[in-house]
């Protein structure tokens, strides 16, 4: 089976000191980093899509599409 995952968003946010992260491509390690040198309570939220066998009618479109250009 296919499966294709990206991070959509995240962000990381201080309970302490009201600190927010929003660069979701590292809020996990900005987050981590602030915890670990603040000595605060940090919360990462963090929103994952997964895809998985793409629909038969796009598989079917795409493949018409490459039939077309290699004539």
């Amino acid at each position: 089976m296919k499966k294709e995952s990206w991070v959509v968003h995240s962000m990381a946010t201080c309970e302490d000191c009201d600190w927010v992260g929003t660069n979701h491509k590292n809020a996990q390690a900005v987050g981590a980093n602030h915890a670990k040198h603040h000595n605060h309570f940090v919360r990462v939220e963090t929103v994952l899509v997964s895809r998985y066998n793409e629909p038969r009618d796009i598989i079917s479109e795409r493949t018409k599409t490459i039939n077309e250009e290699s004539e």
